[in-house]
C-alpha cells in the first residue's frame, strides 16, 4: 500500500483519498505492475506510466495529464501558476520492488550451470541453507574443573613398595623373618601388621612438611578457579551461508558451489581493563572506505570440482579441488599485551598432557582416512589493517640472547595503518596449511616494504610525522587546487587551514595522552603509599565525548575524588588520631598523608584534562568521534 500525499500550492498537505476531487479512484485507473495484483496502484497519473512490465521502479518525475495539451512544461506552469487544485510537477516516489525476493539465499543457482560448462540445470543432491546465524562464546580465566595433582609418596608407602618388592627376590624363609619383625614393629606401634592393606597409622595425622604442602595445594586449587571478570570473547552475527552439492554425472564434474557471507565479527576482552574491549574486529571509517550494505565482514565464495580418478597412484584418496575467493573488509586490531599474554596462555595447553609418542603417531597415516581439502586455488584480496599496540614491559633476557620481536615492546604503536597485499595460493592440502601460509606471506610482506612504519607510528615520533605531513600540505594542496581551476588565494588559504587543524589536532590529542599518564602514574603512586582502595580514579564513561561540554561530568568527578582523598588524609585521619592519641598522633598522621594529599588531587586534575581534551580532539574531528563509536558497538550486548 502506498500513501501519497499532495501538495495543493498552499502549504498544505492532504491525502489522495476519494474525498479530494482532483484524483479518480476507479477499478478501470488500476495498473497491474508487472502482472501481480498486490501491485495495483489506483492513481490517475498512472495510466500514463511508461514503465515495461517486469522493469524496476525508479522515483520520477510525473506531470499532470493536462500537459500534453500545452507545447512546453513552462506554459503549462504559467497557466495553472494561480490554480491552487491544479499539481504543477508531483514526485512520487515508489519504494515497492516489482519482483521481491523474500530468501536471496534460495533463489539462483549461484553461477553453476556457467562453472559446469552446461545449459542443463543441475540436480542438487544436497542444500544447505543458513539465513542468520549469530555466536557469542566467552572463554575465563582459571579453571571449572581442577586437575588434583599425583599424590606424594610417603616414606611408609615407600617402605612397604620396596618390601613388596624385595619380597620377590628373597627365600620364603627370609621373608617369613621379615614378616615376623613387621608385625612385632606394628604391635609396638598399636597397628597390628604394620603393612596391612589399611595401613592407618598416622593417616590422619599428616607431618608437619606435609601439613604445609597441603595448605598450599590448597591454596593454589581455591585460586585456580572461574574468575568471571577476567575473559575473552569471540563473537561473530549475521552469518549467511548456501551450499548447494550436486549429483554426480558424466556430464560434468562440478561437485559443489558455496556462497558465505558474515556481516559482523570481532574479539573481545576484559584483562587489560574493568570494562570490555575490543582487540580485534572491522576498521569502520565511512571518510576513508565507506561500507556498502550488501558487503560483509567475510565473504567467501568456494568452488569444488570432482577429481578425474578418485584413487591415486599410491592408493590414496583424492579429495575435490577446491578454488576459493576471500575477500575481508578493512580489519582494525587494538592489542594490549596483558591480553594477548592471556590469550596466548589460554591456547597453549600442557606440555604434560602429551606423551613422548604423540609425535611419532602422526607419522603414521591411515591410506584409509578420508583426505583434507585440496585447494588447486586459493585467493586472498588485499585489504587495509590498522594497528594500535599497547605494551607493558619488555622482557630484557629475552633481548639479549636474540629476541627481536621485544623491540615491539619498547614503544607503543597508534594508528599504524598496513597494506596486506593480494595472495594466490596454488596446490596445498589443508585449511591449517592454507590459513599459515596467508599469514607467512603477509608477514613476509610488511617485513619486506612496510617496516619503516613500525617507527613512525610509534608514540613518540608518530606526531612529529604527522606534523610533517601537514607542512607538506602547505604546498601540495595548493599546488594541487590551483591545477582544478581554484584561485590562487583560495587554495593557499585551504592549504593553509589543512595545516592549522593538523596542528590543533595533534597538541590536543598529544595533551590529552600525556595527562591521562600523568594520571595513571601518580595515581599509582598513591594507591602503593597508602591501603585505602579508594584511591582508585573514578572510571571513564563508556559514551564517547561528542565535545567538550560532555566532559564536565567526569571531569568533576575526577576533581573532587583528588580533592576528597587530600581532605581524608590531610583532615579526617589526622582529627581522629588527635582524638585517640592526642596531638603527637595527629602531628605524625599528617607527615603520612602529605604525599597522598599531593599526589591525589594532581591525578584528579590530570584525569579531567585528558578528558577535556578528548573532548576537543572530537569536536575538532567528528571522523575521528565516530569511527571510536563504531569501534564500541556491540561491546554491551548479553547472550
Amino acid at each position: 500500500e502506498m500513501n501519497t500525499t499532495h501538495d495543493d500550492g498552499s502549504g498544505e498537505k492532504n491525502d489522495l483519498t476519494p474525498e479530494h476531487p482532483n484524483v479518480m479512484l476507479s477499478s478501470e485507473a488500476g495498473l497491474l505492475l508487472g502482472g501481480h495484483s498486490w501491485t495495483t496502484v489506483d492513481h490517475e497519473w498512472s495510466r500514463s506510466s511508461n514503465i515495461p512490465p517486469g522493469a524496476e521502479q525508479n522515483a520520477q518525475w510525473y506531470s499532470s495529464p493536462e500537459k500534453s495539451n500545452h507545447d512546453s512544461l513552462t506554459d503549462f506552469m504559467q497557466k495553472n501558476r494561480h490554480d491552487k487544485q491544479t499539481r504543477k510537477i508531483t514526485i512520487f516516489p515508489q519504494h515497492v520492488p516489482i519482483n521481491p525476493v523474500s530468501d536471496p539465499l534460495s533463489g539462483g543457482d549461484m553461477n553453476a550451470k556457467k562453472i559446469a560448462g552446461t545449459n542443463e540445470s543441475l540436480r542438487v543432491r544436497v542444500r544447505v541453507i543458513i539465513k542468520h546465524l549469530s555466536l557469542n562464546a566467552r572463554f575465563f580465566d582459571g579453571f571449572d574443573w581442577q586437575i588434583r595433582p599425583k599424590p606424594n609418596i610417603s616414606e611408609k608407602d615407600k617402605l612397604y613398595n620396596n618390601y613388596m618388592l624385595k619380597k620377590k627376590e628373597v627365600d620364603p624363609r627370609k621373608i617369613e623373618m621379615m614378616e615376623k619383625r613387621a608385625q612385632m614393629m606394628g604391635t609396638l606401634l598399636e597397628d597390628g601388621n604394620m603393612f596391612a592393606d589399611e595401613k592407618k597409622t598416622f593417616e590422619h595425622h599428616p607431618l608437619p612438611e606435609e601439613r604445609g604442602e597441603m595448605l598450599h595445594e590448597a591454596a593454589k586449587q581455591r585460586s585456580q578457579v572461574r574468575r568471571s571478570n577476567q575473559y575473552f570473547q569471540i563473537s561473530f552475527s549475521g552469518l549467511k551461508l548456501r551450499q548447494d552439492s550436486f549429483v554426480e554425472t558424466s556430464e560434468h564434474h562440478l561437485a559443489s558451489c558455496m556462497d558465505l557471507t558474515m556481516s559482523d565479527f570481532f574479539i573481545a576482552e576484559t584483562i587489560s581493563g574493568n570494562g570490555p574491549v575490543k582487540m580485534f574486529g572491522e576498521w569502520l571509517n565511512e571518510c576513508k572506505h565507506p561500507r556498502d550494505t550488501n558487503d560483509g565482514f567475510v565473504m567467501m565464495k568456494m568452488v569444488s570440482m570432482r577429481p578425474t580418478s578418485k584413487i591415486s597412484a599410491d592408493g590414496r584418496l583424492m579429495s575435490d579441488e577446491s578454488q576459493v575467493t576471500l575477500e575481508l573488509l578493512p580489519l582494525r586490531f587494538l592489542i594490549h599485551q596483558s591480553a594477548l599474554r592471556f590469550v596466548r596462555t589460554f591456547f597453549s595447553g600442557d606440555e604434560r598432557d602429551h606423551g613422548p609418542d604423540t609425535a611419532e603417531d602422526h607419522d603414521d597415516e591411515n591410506p584409509d582416512d578420508i583426505p583434507g581439502v585440496f585447494f588447486q586455488n586459493f585467493k586472498v584480496k588485499p585489504c587495509k589493517l590498522k594497528v594500535d599496540y599497547l605494551p607493558e614491559k619488555v622482557d630484557l633476557d629475552a633481548l639479549k640472547h636474540g629476541s627481536y620481536v621485544e623491540i615491539i615492546n619498547l614503544m607503543p604503536l597508534n594508528d599504524m595503518v598496513l597494506m596486506l597485499e593480494e595472495v594466490r595460493i596454488r596446490d596445498m592440502t589443508g585449511w591449517g596449511t592454507v590459513a599459515a601460509e596467508v599469514l607467512s606471506r603477509w608477514l613476509g610482506d610488511i617485513c619486506s616494504t612496510q617496516m619503516h612504519k613500525f617507527l613512525t607510528g610509534s608514540a613518540p615520533f608518530q606526531p612529529i610525522v604527522n606534523l610533517g605531513g601537514g607542512m607538506a600540505d602547505l604546498v601540495i594542496v595548493p599546488v594541487k587546487e590551483f591545477r582544478q581551476g581554484a584561485k590562487l588565494g583560495k587554495a593557499v588559504k585551504k592549504g593553509t587551514s589543512t595545516f592549522a587543524g593538523k596542528v590543533a589536532y595533534e597538541a590536543v590529542n598529544m595533551t590529552s595522552s600525556l595527562s591521562k599518564y600523568t594520571a595513571k602514574l601518580t595515581n599509582k603512586a598513591a594507591s602503593k603509599l597508602t591501603k585505602n582502595t579508594s584511591t582508585s580514579m573514578p572510571s571513564r564513561p563508556t559514551r564517547v565525548p561528542r565535545n567538550v561540554r560532555d566532559t564536565a561530568g567526569h571531569a568533576y568527578e575526577s576533581i573532587s575524588h583528588g580533592l576528597k582523598e587530600a581532605n581524608y588524609k590531610i583532615i579526617i585521619l589526622p582529627y581522629r588520631e588527635w582524638v585517640r592519641s592526642g596531638p603527637a598522633g595527629a602531628a605524625r598522621s599528617v607527615v603520612r598523608g602529605i604525599p597522598v594529599a599531593v599526589l591525589a588531587p594532581i591525578s584528579g586534575a590530570s584525569e579531567a584534562l585528558s578528558y577535556a581534551a578528548l573532548g576537543l580532539r572530537n569536536q575538532i574531528r567528528p571522523d575521528v568521534r565516530i569511527e571510536e563509536e563504531a569501534w564500541r558497538k556491540g561491546l554491551n550486548g548479553d547472550f
